[in-house]
C-alpha cells in the first residue's frame, strides 16, 4: 500500500474517537455552516464534516473539489496553534487538498460571503475566451 493511500485512509483509534466527539459537540459556526453544506444543499455537492485524514481532522471536506474547509475560533490564534495549522495546511495540500480557512466571526457575521467563497471553489466559472 502505498504512503499517500495510508496517509489519506489509516486514522490511529484515538483520532477516530476525536472525530466522534467532534462530530457531536460542534461549534455555534460549524453547526450553522453544517446547516449549508449537509445533505447537497450546496450546489448538489456532498460534503462531510468532522473527516479524518490519518492524524488530522478536518471541519469539513468535499472530495468532488478536493476541498477542506477549516473554521478557526481563537484557539488558533496561539504561536503553536498557527505553526500547527500551517504544517498542517502544507500537508493536506502535498496530498492534492485545496484548504478554504474561515474564521468562526465570518460565518456569523458574513455567512454569503463565506457561501460565495465556496461556490467559486465546488463550481469553477468557464473561462471566457
Amino acid at each position: 500500500m502505498d504512503l499517500v493511500y495510508d496517509f489519506l485512509v489509516k486514522s490511529p483509534p484515538y483520532i477516530l474517537e476525536l472525530q466522534k466527539a467532534n462530530r457531536q459537540n460542534p461549534t455555534v459556526a460549524e453547526e450553522i455552516l453544517w446547516r449549508v453544506l449537509r445533505g447537497g444543499n450546496l450546489e448538489g455537492v456532498r460534503f462531510l464534516r468532522q473527516k479524518a485524514f490519518g492524524r488530522y481532522i478536518v471541519d469539513f471536506y468535499c472530495s468532488s473539489a478536493k476541498l477542506v474547509i477549516e473554521l478557526d475560533g481563537t484557539v488558533h490564534d496561539t504561536h503553536d496553534a498557527q505553526t500547527y495549522d500551517a504544517i498542517r495546511t502544507e500537508t493536506l495540500e502535498a496530498q492534492g487538498l485545496q484548504i478554504l480557512r474561515f474564521r468562526n466571526e465570518m460565518i456569523l457575521e458574513q455567512l454569503p460571503e463565506v457561501i460565495k467563497k465556496i461556490k467559486e471553489i465546488i463550481r469553477p466559472q468557464p473561462v471566457q475566451q
